[in-house]
């Protein structure tokens, strides 16, 4: 979304307001079949930096991958983006950062930073929340302001781990997966790589040492088989809340909702768009079956993914399969 809240209707604002405790539940995991891979557009690297020092909004010193620590530690560190394109700018980004649960937490997030660089942003946040103590932080984070979208250099957050007091001695990786920036057209596109990170407690850093894949052997080469007919494709069931009609019902149905009713731009799958009549009777996007699609329907969208009670009136159809 590209519009501030304040040039939105007060319901929408409202909606935010009333509705932090669903938006915080929603986990808005960006997954492996929503990201653009093995393409142009996206950053060179996203990255764990245990060195704040020289990290701006628009600007990254070196890149220190592993600080040391004692136990009992507070640790602010950078997750960055190096060489967002021009070309295909941010107007938001998704991470989730792994660390150990039995040793660290996520005590703070500063998302206030490159996205919030052009003057007018409005940052909306609907990352997982703080403290985080399950082994895995998402970051989900968009300007919802009309300002430029961001490209270049710069923090996308800075946060704040805590080392408990009983930890022991070792290093202790912090990786990064589901990565991605969102363009200006809600598309989203990977890094070319992901550069992790560690925190050394009690000791000296070490060099890191990512897991290696074990490679798989090479197939025997069988004789190719007689061609068979194509198959007639599956259509994909219709849901409720499934606007893109991708299959799913999720936080990205709710924020394509929002952006329809703003007057923006989104993707869709669908045959019809949001706002009209699909074939079964339904007005697209309508989730409350109130005759308009609004901020509220996509409240209800993302209550159904933090799987909290949707209400609807009778006969309305309900949300999700």
């Amino acid at each position: 979304m590209r519009r501030s809240l304040f040039g939105l209707p007060f319901s929408f604002r409202t909606l935010i307001a009333l509705t932090a405790v669903a938006v915080a539940a929603v986990l808005v995991a960006v997954s492996a079949t929503m990201i653009t891979r093995g393409q142009t557009g996206g950053m060179v690297a996203m990255s764990v930096d245990t060195d704040t020092t020289g990290n701006t909004a628009t600007a990254l010193g070196a890149d220190d991958p592993c600080v040391q620590v004692v136990a009992g530690s507070d640790v602010i560190l950078d997750i960055t983006a190096n060489s967002i394109p021009a070309s295909n700018p941010m107007i938001g980004y998704a991470y989730t950062l792994h660390y150990d649960s039995t040793v660290l937490s996520v005590t703070a997030q500063d998302p206030n930073f490159l996205l919030a660089s052009t003057s007018g942003s409005n940052i909306f946040n609907a990352s997982d929340s703080v403290p985080d103590s399950d082994g895995s932080f998402g970051a989900n984070v968009v300007d919802i302001s009309t300002s430029t979208p961001e490209s270049g250099s710069g923090v996308l957050d800075r946060l704040t781990l805590h080392v408990d007091a009983a930890a022991p001695n070792g290093q202790y990786l912090l990786t990064l997966s589901d990565a991605a920036h969102v363009d200006p057209s809600n598309g989203t596109t990977a890094p070319d790589a992901l550069v992790p990170g560690a925190i050394a407690v009690g000791q000296a850093c070490v060099p890191i040492v990512t897991p290696t894949p074990t490679e798989s052997p090479t197939p025997t080469e069988s004789p190719a088989p007689t061609e068979s007919p194509t198959p007639t494709p599956t259509p994909v069931p219709y849901y409720a809340g499934d606007v893109d009609c991708n299959g799913l019902v999720n936080s990205v149905d709710a924020l394509k909702v929002l952006r329809y009713k703003a007057g923006l731009t989104y993707t869709t799958g669908c045959a019809t768009p949001i706002g009209l009549m699909s074939p079964n009777g339904y007005l697209e996007g309508d989730i409350n079956c109130s005759g308009g699609v609004n901020s509220v329907d996509a409240l209800l969208i993302l209550r159904y993914k933090a799987g909290l009670s949707v209400t609807k009136p009778p006969g309305c159809p309900a949300v999700g399969p």
